[in-house]
Order: C-alpha cells, then sequence, then structure tokens
C-alpha cells in the first residue's frame, strides 16, 4: 500500500497562527460590523461548560464518532449513517460549518450532541477532540479544514464520505490534493467523481465506491413520511427550495394554465424569511392572485388555489402530497436536492445550472427529469406531465436501486477504524 507523506505539520502550524491573528482582527471589528459579528458569535469555540458536558457523555461510552458537516444538506445525507453508528455504547457528535446547518438541527430538536464548528485553529479543535476522544472522524462532502483535519488524524481514522469535488483552478486543486492526504479513506459519490481524484493523485486504494447515502435518506423519508393537512387536489405542482427566479417562472406558467388545469400551486422558499415572504406576496398580487400561508391554514382551512409554506422541516412531507415539483435554486445558481420529489416518483424539473448535482445529472441521462428555462419551458412540461403515470414507476425504482450505501459504508468504515485502532492503540469498535 503506497504511503502518502501528510502536509507538513510546521505548515498547519502556520495556518494556525494566521487564522488566530484573523481571529483577533474581526474579534476588534465587531463593534463597528454586524455582519462580522455575527461571524464572530457563530465561529466561537465552545465553552468549558459545554465541552465538559461532552465529555461527560464521552465518559459513558467506550466508541466516539464525529461527524462534520457543511449544512443541513449535508446532515440530512449523513442521517442514516449518524442513525447507524448511534447505540447503548456509542457516542456520535456533529460539528456544523454554517450558522444555518446548527439552527435546523435545533429546530428539528435532534437528540444527537451537534455544535457549531470553531474558527480553525490547532488550540480550538485540540480542546473540542480532547473532550469527545473521537476513534473516527467522518466529513461530509467537502469541509477541508488544515487544523481540523490534522487534529482529527492525531486522534484516529478519518473519513470523506458523498465526496463530491469537481474541478477547479489550478491553486485550490493542489491545496484540496494536499488536504486529501489526511483521509485513511475517500467515498467518491460516482464513479466519475472516482477518476478525478484519481487524475488529482490520490492514492487509488483510499478511494471506495459506495454509493451516495443521499439515496438512502430520501428513501426513507418517503417510506415514513408524515401526513400534512392539505386539501385534496387532481394537480399539485410545487417549487421545492423556491429562490426569486423559481417562483416568478412558476407564478407566471400558474397564470397562464389556471383556467385551463384544476391545479393548486405550492411555494416552499429555500428561507421563509420575511422578505422573501413579502416579495412573493407582491408578485403574486401583481399576477391577480393571492397567497395563502401554510401556517395559517393549518387552523383555519381554505381551499386556496396558491400556498405558499412559510415553515422549515416539513418539505418532504409535501412533497408526499404532490403530483409535480420543480426544485429551485438551477434558474440562477445551484439546483438544490432533486431526489426528495424523485423519491416519491414526482416528475421532477429545474434550470440549466445543476451540474453541481450528480443525481440531477443521472437522472437527466435516464431522461427521468427535464431542463427549464422559462414561463413557457415550465408551462410545456406541465402539460406534458399530465399524460405520465404518478407517481413515475421509473422513478421509484431509480431511487430503490440507488440506496444502500450506508451498508457499505458502515462497513468499510468500520475496517478501517479497527486497523487504525490497532496501530494507534486504540480498542475496537464494531
Amino acid at each position: 500500500m503506497t504511503v502518502e507523506a501528510l502536509p507538513s505539520k510546521q505548515m498547519v502550524r502556520l495556518f494556525s497562527r494566521l487564522m488566530t491573528a484573523a481571529w483577533w482582527i474581526l474579534e476588534a471589528l465587531t463593534p463597528i460590523s454586524r455582519r462580522i459579528a455575527r461571524l464572530v458569535a457563530s465561529k466561537r469555540a465552545p465553552d468549558a461548560s459545554q465541552l465538559q458536558a461532552l465529555a461527560l457523555q464521552r465518559a459513558q461510552c467506550s466508541r466516539a464518532y464525529l461527524i462534520f458537516c457543511s449544512s443541513a444538506g449535508e446532515y440530512e445525507q449523513a442521517h442514516p449513517l449518524i442513525e447507524r453508528l448511534k447505540g447503548k455504547d456509542q457516542l456520535v457528535a456533529v460539528v456544523f460549518f454554517s450558522e444555518s446547518g446548527f439552527n435546523f438541527a435545533e429546530k428539528r430538536g435532534e437528540d444527537t450532541p451537534f455544535f457549531r464548528s470553531p474558527w480553525d485553529t490547532l488550540k480550538n479543535w485540540r480542546a473540542f477532540f480532547s473532550a469527545l476522544r473521537p476513534h473516527c472522524s467522518v466529513v461530509v462532502r467537502h469541509e477541508l479544514w488544515p487544523c481540523f483535519l490534522q487534529v482529527a488524524k492525531e486522534h484516529g481514522s478519518v473519513h470523506l464520505i458523498n465526496a463530491s469535488l469537481s474541478a477547479d483552478s489550478l491553486p485550490k486543486r493542489m491545496l484540496s490534493r494536499q488536504l486529501l492526504k489526511f483521509f485513511d479513506c475517500i467515498y467518491p459519490v460516482s464513479p466519475e467523481r472516482h477518476s478525478y481524484l484519481l487524475e488529482l493523485g490520490i492514492a487509488g486504494e483510499k478511494l471506495v465506491l459506495c454509493g451516495d447515502t443521499k439515496y438512502d435518506r430520501v428513501f426513507k423519508n418517503a417510506m415514513t413520511h408524515k401526513t400534512i393537512p392539505l386539501e385534496d387536489r387532481p394537480h399539485r405542482f410545487i417549487v421545492g427550495s423556491a429562490w426569486h427566479q423559481d417562483a416568478l417562472v412558476a407564478l407566471d406558467a400558474f397564470v397562464a394554465l389556471k383556467d385551463k388545469l384544476d391545479l393548486q400551486l405550492i411555494i416552499a422558499p429555500h428561507e421563509p424569511s420575511r422578505e422573501f415572504l413579502c416579495f412573493l406576496d407582491t408578485e403574486a398580487k401583481k399576477r391577480g392572485l393571492s397567497l395563502g400561508r401554510y401556517s395559517q391554514l393549518k387552523s383555519v382551512f381554505t381551499p386556496n388555489k396558491c400556498i405558499v409554506i412559510d415553515a422549515i422541516g416539513i418539505l418532504n412531507n409535501i412533497y408526499a402530497l404532490c403530483h409535480f415539483a420543480l426544485v429551485g435554486g438551477g434558474l440562477h445558481h445551484k439546483v438544490h436536492n432533486v431526489l426528495e420529489p424523485a423519491a416519491f416518483g414526482l416528475p421532477v424539473c429545474f434550470g440549466k445550472y445543476f451540474t453541481n448535482s450528480h443525481e440531477a445529472v443521472s437522472l437527466l441521462e435516464q431522461e427521468l427529469a427535464t431542463v427549464i428555462s422559462s414561463s413557457a419551458d415550465l408551462q410545456a412540461w406541465l402539460l406534458a406531465c399530465l399524460r405520465q403515470k404518478i407517481p413515475d414507476p421509473k422513478l421509484l425504482s431509480f431511487v430503490k436501486q440507488h440506496a444502500g450505501a450506508v451498508d457499505r459504508l458502515v462497513s468499510s468504515i468500520d475496517a478501517h477504524s479497527c486497523k487504525t485502532a490497532r496501530s494507534s492503540g486504540h480498542s475496537g469498535f464494531a
């Protein structure tokens, strides 16, 4: 087996010192910048009481795992793995890079201990790892931070799951190649990502194709969704994870079709902020429409033809009630999760900015999704969907066939972690 030289500790220490200096500067600027103040507040290291509570939890378990997620999406991908790893004698802790991910877990009332990731310095991470003492650290998708990775490597095996790194600028490629050396094992989401990582210079024995845990998550969600109280409709069209451009295209298409079809439009914003809800109300009124808000419909049941979901955490349950889905983000930047509606067999469309999503590419290759760029495209697609069988058995089969990554992943992580435990003196774990 090829032994790769890790990035030098001197370089990581230098990075840590630079990050420490940057932190001091940011703290000094907090009185004059709300944005910087929010950043500093979200990146403070866990305090002594939090670390003490974590250490007490750890003392009651013989094994511990750390899962590092960027945000809510990565957490959802990791959720099947977290559920498999949790047990009477096993502690799983989650850290979020983004504040939105932390807020998502907090609002969901998750029982897994979760934390904001601290500013990336050796001091911050060593304090956290000393409390948790994980045998294994798992990064979801692409959080590559030098200090975190070095400290994680000092404590046990390090794994990168659902790896979806893609070609970038030469400096970023060179940096990624160095940081990826910290990982004991990397699990690409697809053969294409596997090939890219080989081209990047990653040792082939480190790469294991297990699939994508996102399929496991959406498949389970589709099997266990909750019933939402909405009036039954022959045709219900949802815009999931909607941004401004998605909403405008959907509203225009709805206006053009509402007198031809018994169609209900549901808009589920990516972020249901007050500003975005006001934007939706304004644009709907311009088109002679009235938007009902989901929070009000729960107690006062009215047959609104247009509904905006002003709540978070229920999108999956809303998809279960719909017949067609436009997945947001793809009309202006990056498409969101296309598998959630596909898991219910909903015909799916999205904008042209979809290459960030391997699943979207796969659906298009199988002719199971459609790219739209305008209201006219959306109208034509909706009319064509009326001739399809819903739920679409091909979509259901596609998702089911790709599920099962978690079983393969757990087996591989166990094998590599036990190997690391033996070489470092830790006790093995199941």
